[in-house]
């Protein structure tokens, strides 16, 4: 169930990525599970790895052709997820920019990666290398 109380149908990617069991992640895939699976919400293996700032299970996930560049039901993908205040946040932004994510995509909010960095105390240091994947893609 999700915080609203719907039921979310969600693969053992979903829970494999979400606790960073990278040995679990790759025998699911071995075994053929779907690494852009969604769920009800849209919510990929990928997002679920960006949501808990998994960054060793969000690497072998886009190895294995996870794309970057997928939303959920409220337009978040998953750079949207990473962009907090977290010791690890950098870190998986300078992933998830090196597999294409695409820190311009607004959300149903109107809200994107990059514009969040901007606006949110603590993600200042963010915002140099959402801005240079931003030009790269634009450029």
């Amino acid at each position: 169930m999700d915080e609203w109380g719907s039921k979310v149908a969600r693969t053992p990617l979903h829970a494999s990525a979400a606790y960073n069991l990278v040995d679990d992640l790759g025998r699911e895939l071995a075994e053929g599970y779907d690494v852009n699976d969604a769920d009800e919400t849209g919510f990929t293996p990928l997002h679920s790895a960006c949501f808990q700032c998994s960054y060793d299970a969000a690497k072998v996930l886009l190895e294995a052709g996870a794309s970057a560049g997928l939303q959920d039901k409220w337009g978040n993908t998953p750079l949207s997820y990473v962009v907090k205040n977290d010791e690890n946040s950098l870190r998986m932004v300078t992933l998830l920019v090196e597999y294409g994510a695409d820190p311009t995509i607004e959300n149903n909010y109107g809200h994107s990666p990059l514009s969040n960095s901007k606006r949110m105390q603590g993600t200042e240091h963010l915002v140099p290398v959402l801005e240079s994947a931003a030009a790269r893609k634009t450029g």
